[in-house]
């Protein structure tokens, strides 16, 4: 069985993106150039899936979220850059074994979709936590399947069992 293939902890500060920083980008150029040697890595790696736990999305104070619908969608607007978009494709199998995996061994979380995030006067799209690192990636790469996931405070234990969790689901699916 596969391991995870790589893992990267990765600021996402919007100010990063030369559109959105109009020149104040270069004050944090160093923090640009690892971004884009993660992007160049991932594009040799060439996964089948990116998963990307997110401070940004959607939070629920006792659950997990994972984003499960066909695709996810997303823009920079919000920081008056309409042209930076995304619409990427979820991988609904690797969240499915997530889910049912989190429900066997009592992690709280939660597959979530529009109808389920309407509720909650929320709206199911991309986060500026998991565009700006995408923006990355997808300079050199975009021939992939997404896991979005914004956690959640379920207690330390709960956030390591997650993790292990998917580690699990990487390698039952092969990734």
């Amino acid at each position: 069985m596969e391991n995870i293939l790589g893992y990267y902890l990765m600021p996402h500060p919007p100010i990063i993106i030369p559109d959105i920083g109009k020149g104040e980008e270069k004050k944090i150029e160093a923090t640009s150039l690892a971004c884009n040697e993660i992007g160049r890595e991932i594009a040799d790696i060439k996964p089948n899936t990116i998963i990307v736990i997110t401070p940004r999305g959607t939070m629920f104070s006792d659950a997990i979220a994972i984003s499960d619908e066909e695709r996810i969608s997303g823009d920079l607007s919000q920081f008056r850059c309409a042209n930076i978009k995304m619409d990427v494709p979820i991988d609904k199998e690797f969240n499915i074994k997530l889910g049912t995996a989190c429900h066997l061994e009592g992690i709280p979380s939660i597959l979530v979709d529009s109808s389920t995030l309407r509720k909650y006067k929320c709206n199911y799209e991309l986060d500026h936590g998991t565009i700006v690192p995408l923006y990355f990636v997808n300079k050199y790469y975009n021939d992939y399947k997404l896991v979005h996931i914004t956690y959640s405070m379920i207690g330390d234990i709960n956030l390591y069992k997650f993790g292990m969790e998917i580690k699990k689901v990487a390698e039952e699916l092969n990734l």
